[in-house]
């Protein structure tokens, strides 16, 4: 198998940042990718050999145990759920973010989860939420419509789990 690493290649990916297609400098597809809405993959039609440890929603899967790694939780597509319990605590107003392994509130097709911790518009609720306690460099982000930096975002979490 031919590591990623050692060829120039680029990754396309959908509107979830799923990498659907890889290709060659030559802008020839070397291997193509499609994926259940958990994120279990389809099928696979590789052309040649390559090995590519990004897939769904552009994170890092773990071939061997065949889950994805999302900083706070690992997540098994096979049954659309999160491996341990979430620390964040639901909200009542909403049922299904009181489920502690549920992946995207149950809505994979137009949500995703980088951080195993709330979903994208579970996200923005919850930056609203902690804006007064970010950094001004944290709101410049925010206010341009960025995401967070991982290990501020992974730190201002820890903040509200503690609570």
């Amino acid at each position: 198998m031919i590591a990623l690493s050692s060829l120039k290649s680029e990754n396309l990916h959908d509107r979830l940042g799923s990498v659907r297609q890889i290709i060659n400098t030559s802008g020839n597809v070397v291997c193509r990718y499609t994926y259940k809405p958990f994120g279990e993959t389809f099928s696979t039609e590789v052309e040649g050999t390559l090995e590519n440890p990004f897939m769904f929603t552009g994170q890092w899967c773990d071939v061997e145990l065949n889950q994805y790694s999302l900083r706070a939780r690992q997540y098994e597509p096979h049954i659309g759920r999160f491996t341990s319990r979430d620390p964040i605590f639901g909200r009542f107003e909403e049922p299904l973010t009181l489920h502690k392994y549920l992946y995207c509130g149950n809505e994979p097709i137009n949500r995703i989860d980088p951080w195993g911790l709330w979903d994208k518009e579970t996200h923005d609720w919850f930056i609203d939420l902690l804006f007064p306690l970010m950094s001004e460099k944290d709101k410049d982000f925010v206010k341009q419509g960025s995401n967070l930096v991982d290990t501020d975002f992974q730190a201002l979490s820890t903040l509200i789990c503690m609570r």
